[in-house]
């Protein structure tokens, strides 16, 4: 039972029917916002995959690897990757290979943080609807 039917007799009809405009409202509110941040987002992987690939390229260690770089969002996190078989070892080493860890993408992940937030809110503000 309803907290409607508890204030209603049986078979009668009820004091207020039809849609709330305040509903609609509030839906297409969250369908903008929705639209915006998913456009945001994706202008903003754009943009740091190119500052990846542009970063890794200047790293000699990192150079012949930059056309397997992205950027992806997954869990709500940025995320800087490099799809080859030797950026586990180029990144965090393997003494076993004689191989020295960069920190490469484990830096340029953390000297973006602020730039990425800005980027979102720039492309997040020019999609809104001003208030």
């Amino acid at each position: 039972m309803t907290s409607t039917q508890l204030h209603t007799s049986t078979g009668s009809k009820p004091i207020i029917s039809g849609d709330f405009s305040i509903i609609s409202i509030l839906e297409d509110t969250v369908a903008t916002y929705e639209e915006a941040m998913t456009q945001s987002l994706s202008s903003v992987v754009d943009e740091e995959s190119s500052v990846l690939k542009e970063q890794l390229s200047q790293h000699p260690d990192w150079a012949d690897k930059v056309d397997s770089a992205n950027v992806s969002v997954k869990d709500g996190h940025m995320e800087y990757s490099v799809n080859h078989p030797d950026a586990l070892d180029l990144e965090y080493g393997n003494p076993l290979k004689k191989v020295v860890a960069t920190g490469t993408l484990r830096s340029i992940a953390k000297s973006r943080e602020y730039d990425v937030n800005e980027s979102l809110m720039r492309h997040l503000s020019s999609r809104l609807p001003d208030a």
